[in-house]
């Protein structure tokens, strides 16, 4: 590198030769391949997935009985937010409890864990 190099750099440094600017361009980077890291069996959220993959319906006290943590709401909405940006099929609805509380209902809706609808008054 020749000086005048090296004092244009100092004077205005090229993006990625800052700390910042080199987080930057991971950041970057990271964005354009949209690769998301599986959650771990262990952690709180892997739990919560797991049970959603086996057809459990979860509420944030269900994942709270599951996992053990104060933040389970924070954890399955995580959760629900990482299978939205894998396209998975995920159904939502509000339940009353017997409290008077309204909460929301979470259950993945693939095709092994469908069950059969009832339907009143049908065959």
């Amino acid at each position: 590198m020749s000086l005048a190099q090296s004092l244009l750099n100092w004077i205005a440094p090229q993006p990625d030769a800052t700390p910042m600017g080199r987080i930057i361009k991971r950041l970057v980077a990271g964005n354009e391949q949209n690769i998301l890291r599986p959650f771990s069996a262990t952690t709180h959220c892997g739990k919560i997935l797991a049970a959603m993959e086996r057809g459990q319906r979860m509420t944030s006290l269900s994942a709270f009985a599951i996992c053990g943590a104060v933040s389970a709401d924070r954890r399955v909405r995580e959760v629900t937010k990482r299978l939205r940006a894998e396209g998975r099929p995920l159904q939502e609805r509000w339940i009353k409890t017997k409290g008077g509380a309204r909460v929301k209902e979470y259950w993945l809706d693939d095709p092994k864990n469908c069950r059969r609808k009832r339907v009143r008054g049908g065959r």
